[in-house]
């Protein structure tokens, strides 16, 4: 199992989404990070599995409105 740690600006690059964006859905919690001293992490298998997440919720809004 590869280890793949992203900073933010590499996880934005990483989800297609501005930096701004990574930053404040992080503090949120809703993008799983963590914090070495001052400076957010983010895994690349964590990330691949909220955008599962993110896929599941959709297909399941998508079913729910037909």
């Amino acid at each position: 199992m590869e280890n793949i740690v992203f900073d933010s600006h590499e996880a934005a690059e990483y989800l297609h989404i501005h930096y701004d964006t990574v930053i404040k859905s992080a503090r949120r919690g809703e993008i799983p990070h963590f914090k070495v001293g001052r400076k957010l992490l983010f895994r690349k298998e964590s990330i691949d599995e909220f955008i599962r997440q993110q896929e599941e919720g959709d297909s399941n809004d998508i079913c729910a409105a037909t």
